[in-house]
């Protein structure tokens, strides 16, 4: 039986976490976070912290439930992971800022699970950084889990873009 998508989530003590990221889907088992580029940390919910000495953190979710790190950056970006693609000139003013901050050390990007909504402007980042399309969404899949941008309208529409730019 399915859970409540995106709500039924309990973290291990394994560095993992389980939960139904979609409606009627079966329980998934996914890191807490995955280093999926240099300085780019793609994750789930940081309820139990970041990775180490990051300079950033940039929440895609709609809602957020920890506190604000002190002695980082911090961006909210209220994403849906919907049928319908956010701005994309706010994805790729977000993209161009966290490569910036990649210079300056690691940036943990994530939504509810890290599979849709923080890939997307994950994938963004990578395609300004000179990526192709596809080689970024297959980056993402072997770095983090296979069902990253199983979105398709998010994996269609980074298809359409091309590398740095």
């Amino acid at each position: 039986m399915a859970g409540r998508a995106g709500y039924a989530y309990p973290f291990g003590d394994d560095g993992r976490i389980r939960g139904h990221w979609r409606p009627g889907s079966e329980c998934g088992v996914f890191p807490i976070w995955s280093l999926v580029a240099d300085n780019l940390y793609l994750g789930a919910e940081p309820v139990h912290g970041f990775p180490t000495d990051v300079v950033a953190v940039v929440d895609c979710d709609q809602v957020r439930f920890y506190e604000e790190p002190k002695d980082a950056v911090f961006l909210h970006l209220h994403f849906d992971d919907g049928p319908t693609v956010p701005e994309p000139a706010l994805l790729e003013a977000a993209a161009r800022l966290i490569n910036r901050l990649r210079t300056i050390g690691p940036v943990y990007l994530h939504c509810r699970f890290g599979l849709n909504r923080s890939a997307l402007l994950a994938a963004r980042c990578l395609l300004l950084a000179g990526a192709e399309p596809a080689a970024a969404i297959t980056q993402l899949r072997e770095r983090r889990d296979e069902r990253v941008l199983s979105n398709e309208t998010f994996a269609d529409y980074l298809m359409t873009l091309q590398p740095g730019g």
